[in-house]
């Protein structure tokens, strides 16, 4: 039982370290598509533990508010580029039934 225990302990460490490597990569990408939104320095000023107040000096933005919605920008934009979230294509399957007139069938089965 220790063995398939150890197991799994090392396969979710190495999935867990490639995703984090993974979105590190990504960040400095996003970091060098987006150069006026500091996604690096708000990433790592997360992973400090820095609060909104900190974050909003760092980032030179005026509300915490702002750097709420960069951070949850960031994230979305993160999620996309893993793979994790494609929301082009989420965006396109409501556009695509959202105007259409939906209508449930009852069902004529009897129990």
């Amino acid at each position: 039982m220790e063995t398939i225990q150890d197991e799994f302990d090392l396969l979710y460490t190495v999935e867990r370290t490639d995703l984090i490597n993974r979105a590190i990569a990504a960040i400095s990408s996003l970091d060098q598509r987006y150069p006026n939104r500091g996604y690096q320095k708000l990433w790592q000023g997360k992973v400090q533990g820095k609060t909104q107040v900190e974050l909003l000096a760092d980032l030179g933005l005026k509300s915490q508010g702002a750097v709420s919605k960069r951070w949850r920008e960031l994230l979305e934009r993160l999620a996309e580029e893993l793979g994790l979230l494609q929301t082009a294509t989420l965006q396109l399957e409501v556009k695509a039934t959202k105007g259409q007139n939906l209508r449930r069938l009852r069902s004529t089965q009897s129990w």
